[in-house]
Order: structure tokens, then sequence, then C-alpha cells
């Protein structure tokens, strides 16, 4: 395990209601570690540390749209961006940033709602686990390989809801 690492960055979180009914967000952080002691590979001292995005900037929109007295309709759009990763202490193996995007939308009653939704819309692919070197086939004359878990492809599906 890795001895000792220094992190600094920072985190902003903002929601607005410039208008009646419309809410808006945006975040942003930032995290910049630094490995400052690890015995098992003393070469990658003051490395990134493995595992962790540099940034993530996110935003989302909402509206809300009275229909009569009792039905909404509420469209929504979230857009984040996620900083490259480091997944190993000699900062070797790199992905880079990624965008995933989002859509809602929803019809809702007093206690009932039922919508329709589309996540990681662009379909955009990325390991969310890396194990680099993960599988050890050089007894049988064979590479290193580096193992992965991809995240979740673009998903769509229809949600109901309903308010005891």
């Amino acid at each position: 395990n890795i001895a000792r690492t220094t992190k600094t960055g920072f985190e902003l979180e903002m929601t607005a209601r410039p208008i009646p009914r419309l809410d808006v967000t945006l975040g942003i952080g930032t995290a910049d570690g630094v490995i400052k002691s690890f015995a098992g590979q003393p070469a990658a001292v003051n490395n990134k540390t493995p595992q962790a995005n540099g940034y993530t900037i996110n935003s989302s929109i909402q509206y809300q749209i009275p229909l009569n007295d009792s039905l909404t309709l509420r469209p929504f759009a979230g857009i984040e961006r996620r900083g490259p990763i480091y997944w190993s202490a000699d900062n070797s193996f790199k992905t880079g940033p990624k965008t995933i995007m989002d859509l809602r939308l929803f019809l809702e009653g007093e206690e009932w709602s039922l919508g329709a939704y589309a996540r990681n819309i662009t379909n955009t692919r990325y390991p969310t686990v890396v194990a680099p070197n993960g599988a050890d086939f050089t007894f049988l004359g064979g590479p290193m390989v580096s193992l992965r878990s991809m995240n979740t492809p673009r998903t769509y599906g229809i949600e109901a809801s309903y308010r005891f």
C-alpha cells in the first residue's frame, strides 16, 4: 500500500432558480493527489495518486411546466465532465477525460409520476475499475494483462412512482 500521500483541491456547488420553475445547478471540483512515500515502488514518489479524477464539472437544468392544477411536465438535462485518471502508482496507465449526458422527461401528479429517461446518451465508454498487470501469464510464456471493468453503456427506460 502507498504509505503517504498529499491531496489538495476544492469543491463548489451552486443551485439557482433564475426564474420561477427553472432550476439550474453547477458543480466544480478538483483533486490533486501526490504520492509522498511508497516503499513498494520508490520510483512512484511525486507521481499522481491513482484512481482519482483530476477534476469534475457538472451542470443540470430542469424546468417545471404546469399543464393544469394537478399535472406538471418536468424536462431535465444533465452533463458531467470527469477528468483523466491514473490507474497505477507508476502513472504508466491513464484514461483520458470523459463526458456523460443524461435526459429525463416526467409527467407528475400530486401522488404519482411517470416518465422516460436516457442515461449516458452519447454512449461514452470508459473503465470504472482498472487493474494494470492484473493477470500474469508470464509463467506460460505469455504477457502481463491489464484487466478493466467498463461503465454502463447508454440505457433508457420508463419509470413510475407512487407516493403513499
